[in-house]
């Protein structure tokens, strides 16, 4: 696995490819256990709840395509394992921080 470090420097390597692309975002709320996940397909959200370990991660990468960007928040330590899962995998992946996010949305 690699380390927090190695995965937020291949995050800012991948800025322009995320750029030039369109993408469909998803998505993610995630704990301990669990995460919460939303999709917009066919002009609706599709909800759905995954356990928060790698049989978890496989049924939700099979729902996923080339052209889907997933976004969480920072939150602790628990998104981590997801995040360097769906790297792994070529799935572009957005970590926000979560006072960073608190803020952008006090300022709409």
């Amino acid at each position: 696995m690699i380390s927090s470090e190695q995965f937020f420097y291949l995050l800012v390597s991948l800025k322009n490819k995320i750029m030039e692309k369109s993408f469909t975002y998803v998505g993610i709320d995630i704990s301990k256990l669990t995460f919460d996940i939303a999709i917009f397909q066919s002009g609706k959200y599709q909800y759905y709840k995954f356990e928060n370990e790698t049989k978890g991660f496989k049924a939700f990468l099979k729902l996923l395509s080339a052209s889907d960007c997933c976004v969480m928040e920072a939150s602790g330590p628990y998104y981590l394992k997801l995040a360097c899962f769906l790297f792994d995998k070529a799935i572009a992946v957005s970590v926000v921080h979560c006072e960073r996010s608190a803020a952008e949305w006090s300022n709409l």
